[in-house]
């Protein structure tokens, strides 16, 4: 049933709507965790996806890091709070 629920609303995103200006879902964000000095690439997906498909490099939109840069721009700096504590984030790109 909760999977029957969830294809009910599935949404196919078309690549070529994926913004380049702000974070959204599909994107592919360039960050650096500012407080560690790491920079990493991840794709932006939804809490269903990254369940399914564990590829590395791939976060939920509902984790603390994905939620917490969800409609930033380059260039911000965002303070997420982690279950390890707060942590600065910076977007250094986004593409599709």
């Amino acid at each position: 049933q909760e999977l029957e629920a969830k294809l009910k609303n599935v949404v196919v995103i078309d690549e070529s709507e994926i913004s380049v200006n702000t974070v959204s879902l599909g994107s592919l964000v360039r960050l650096r965790l500012v407080d560690v000095g790491i920079e990493e690439e991840y794709q932006l997906v939804s809490e269903t996806e990254a369940k399914l498909d564990v590829t590395p490099k791939r976060i939920s939109r509902d984790s603390a890091i994905g939620g917490g840069v969800l409609g930033h721009k380059v260039g911000e700096t965002v303070t997420v709070e982690t279950p390890g504590g707060l942590m600065r984030v910076s977007i250094l790109s986004i593409r599709r």
